[in-house]
């Protein structure tokens, strides 16, 4: 179905986007985001331009990364982040969970 998406940027963004609000309705405390959009990720990183096609989009994001917990971008290249694409290319209803692992 249609859900706005007029660019792959803009979903690029949106995955970002959704990605963030997962992590923090399940209460993550750290959190490391991995895209293998350079461009997004600089985007996000820097002033939001009220002017920019996809601000409302920018702001949300914003939002989520000054909650109070420890986010970290980085950029992957999409060769060694297949495994990433995979997961993203797949169906909402496929039955993929998000499993979270704790550390010891």
């Amino acid at each position: 179905g249609d859900i706005g998406v007029d660019t792959s940027f803009k979903a690029e963004l949106l995955v970002i986007l959704d990605g963030l609000q997962s992590c923090w309705n399940r209460r993550y405390l750290s959190v490391l985001l991995v895209s293998d959009s350079k461009m997004a990720l600089e985007l996000v990183r820097q002033p939001i331009q009220h002017t920019h096609r996809y601000a409302g989009v920018l702001c949300h994001i914003k939002e989520f990364m000054a909650k109070p917990w420890a986010l970290r971008l980085i950029h992957s290249w999409r060769e060694r982040n297949m495994y990433a694409d995979m997961l993203a290319n797949m169906r909402p209803n496929s039955g993929l969970r998000l499993w979270s692992l704790k550390i010891l």
